[in-house]
């Protein structure tokens, strides 16, 4: 099945990466930096394979990552990227997900990498997946990126960029040879760019289009996609599947433009949490 892409239509916000953004209250931040390391063209290190077949058991995993605080002094912090993570962590607990959580220095590359490698190898296709993380993102060599906690901590690691630096087709690569049901949230800048690592029952969601941003809202408490889709859609209302969240989230969701919140879906029918 083709991949369905989806946007929410609104009303244009024309903002200044790295300056504080028009959006709700006028205190938002926006979640986006530039980054350095030219790349070379790598895809980083390949995903692990999941277990063969299915058991007839329904298991359910997630890693939950969220990076509010950078080890290098030159990258801005971010304020709700860590509640973002722990948020995540809370409600799919209570949905009987087994929860790795990564907040802060926890969220180097390599330790994402390990974690969700190990739950993809656990895993079957039986099983749900789910990665939710929030945290700096941009684009870099024409290549959409997420910046985690080590970004610019050291040279060149397989993919084409310097640590800390997870490129569209790294994280392509990390689930290529997965064959459980997956959910991806991405609460990072310039995120709709990522769905270059689609596959059969896979949905994502993101925080803006290829170019777009994310946003810090201290009204919240939270980024604000996680705000309208997380506690919005999923809890405040109760929906139990990802694209209806996305429908209610994406119709009150106050961006609009290269901000317009994204989904991606390979499913046929619904994700269900």
């Amino acid at each position: 099945m083709n991949s369905k892409i989806y946007a929410v239509f609104g009303i244009l916000v024309i903002v200044a990466c790295l300056l504080p953004a028009l959006a709700v209250g006028g205190s938002a931040v926006v979640r986006g930096k530039p980054s350095g390391g030219g790349s070379t063209g790598g895809i980083g290190t390949a995903g692990p394979a999941s277990k063969a077949g299915a058991d007839g058991i329904v298991k359910k995993y997630a890693l939950s990552v969220g990076v509010s605080d950078y080890i290098d002094p030159s990258i801005g912090d971010l304020s709700y990227c860590d509640e973002d993570a722990n948020d995540w962590k809370s409600y799919l607990q209570g949905k009987g997900y087994t929860v790795n959580l990564l907040i802060d220095s926890q969220a180097k590359e390599t330790a994402v990498e390990s974690a969700l490698f190990n739950i993809i190898a656990a895993a079957d296709a039986d099983d749900i997946i789910v990665f939710a993380t929030s945290g700096h993102g941009t684009t870099a060599s024409r290549k959409q990126v997420l910046l985690y906690a080590d970004v610019y901590g050291s040279g060149n690691d397989g993919d084409g960029f310097v640590a800390g630096i997870v490129p569209d087709l790294e994280l392509k690569n990390w689930f290529a040879k997965c064959t459980s049901k997956v959910f991806i949230f991405v609460d990072h800048c310039n995120s709709g760019g990522l769905n270059e690592a689609m596959h059969a029952n896979m949905y994502m969601t993101t925080t803006c289009g290829a170019t777009g941003y994310g946003y810090d809202v201290p009204q919240y408490s939270n980024g604000a996609w996680t705000y309208h889709y997380l506690h919005l859609a999923l809890q405040q209302q109760g929906i139990l599947n990802a694209e209806a969240a996305f429908t209610y989230a994406a119709g009150i969701y106050p961006y609009g433009g290269k901000d317009m919140a994204m989904q991606f879906d390979q499913f046929t029918g619904s994700f269900v949490f």
